[in-house]
C-alpha cells in the first residue's frame, strides 16, 4: 500500500517520532503495526483533517504552493495523529504495572499537536486558501421579474444619493 495523494506527511516523518519504539527505527511488512498499517493511519489522520478543512470553508488537501506555512503545520498535524494512532496499538501490558506509563505522556502530547491544528480550523485561524463552496450558491435578490421575464432596474445605483444642487467630487462638469 501507499500513501494516498490527500496525505500531507510521509513515513518518514511518522518514524521519526516513533523511531525509538520501533525495531530498527522503520516501519516493515514484519513491524507491529505494519507498513500498510502505519501508511493507513496516517490516510486516516489526513481525511480527519480534510474534513474539518472542508466543513470549516478552507480548500482541502492545502498544496504547499499555495500556503506554505499552512500545509507545514498541517504535515505536523498529521504525524502527530498517526503517531497517535500507531501508539495506541501497542498493548499496554508490554510497560511495567508499577511505573506509569512513558508513552502516555507523549500519546497526549501528539494528541494535543493534532487538536491544536483541528481547533485553529474550526475557529477559522488558518492562515490557509478559502473555498468559494459556501457563498457560490447563494443568490441574492433577482435581475428578472418573476412574472414576466423582463429585467428589473436596480434598487440601487450610482446616483442614488443625488439631490439638486449637490457637488461631485469626481464630476468635473460642475
Amino acid at each position: 500500500m501507499a500513501l494516498d495523494a490527500n496525505s500531507y506527511c510521509a513515513i518518514t516523518d511518522l518514524e521519526r517520532r516513533i523511531s525509538d519504539l520501533l525495531v530498527g527505527a522503520v516501519f516493515t511488512t514484519t513491524t507491529r503495526p505494519t507498513l500498510a498499517q502505519a501508511e493507513q493511519m496516517i490516510d486516516d489522520t489526513a481525511a480527519e483533517i480534510n474534513a474539518s478543512l472542508e466543513s470549516s470553508g478552507y480548500v482541502a488537501k492545502i498544496v504547499v504552493g499555495d500556503d506554505a506555512f499552512a500545509f507545514a503545520t498541517a504535515k505536523t498535524a498529521n504525524s502527530a495523529g498517526a503517531a497517535v494512532k500507531v501508539m495506541n496499538t501497542f498493548p499496554s501490558e508490554a510497560w511495567d504495572p508499577e511505573a506509569p506509563e512513558p508513552t502516555r505522556n507523549r500519546i497526549s502530547g501528539f494528541a494535543s499537536e493534532l487538536k491544536k491544528f483541528l481547533d485553529r480550523v474550526e475557529a477559522g485561524k488558518l492562515k490557509s486558501t478559502r473555498t468559494t463552496k459556501v457563498t457560490a450558491n447563494f443568490i441574492v435578490g433577482s435581475a428578472r421579474d418573476r412574472e414576466t421575464g423582463d429585467l428589473k432596474n436596480p434598487l440601487f445605483d450610482r446616483n442614488m444619493d443625488g439631490y439638486p444642487g449637490r457637488l461631485s467630487l469626481t464630476d468635473s462638469s460642475q
